[in-house]
């Protein structure tokens, strides 16, 4: 029992120590884009603070792989969260990727998206 829970002490400690040297590193790099919110719509200012995707979403995520998500037709509930409409991705200049046609997606990680459209998730 001694030995394991040392184990097992010894993996927490590493990984915990792994967590926070990646932390440091994604706390050096600042985001290119920051999304704004002008007059209901979401879009996306660059680090000197000029609009460089003009406010044009119900709805925008963080950019992740030079990719975000938006939402067209979405609308804000109570928990601040966006409901209805549909999500796609855009690039850096604006343009979409992948259109509008998710009812909900997640971020891109090693080149994937989760995605979901009627009830179901898929990459």
């Amino acid at each position: 029992m001694k030995k394991s829970l040392t184990i097992v002490l010894i993996l927490f400690c590493l990984l915990s120590c792994s967590q926070q040297e990646n932390n440091k590193s994604q706390a050096k790099q600042a985001p290119d884009f920051y999304v704004i919110l002008q007059s209901g719509k979401y879009g996306y200012m660059d680090k000197n603070g000029t609009v460089v995707i003009s406010a044009q979403f119900d709805g925008a995520g963080f950019f992740s792989e030079d990719y975000a998500p938006v939402n067209i037709g979405g609308k804000k509930n109570k928990y601040n969260r966006i409901d209805g409409g549909k999500w796609g991705f855009i690039d850096k200049t604006g343009k979409y990727i992948i259109n509008p046609q998710y009812d909900d997606v997640h971020r891109f990680n090693d080149g994937i998206a989760a995605v979901s459209l009627g009830g179901k998730w898929g990459f």
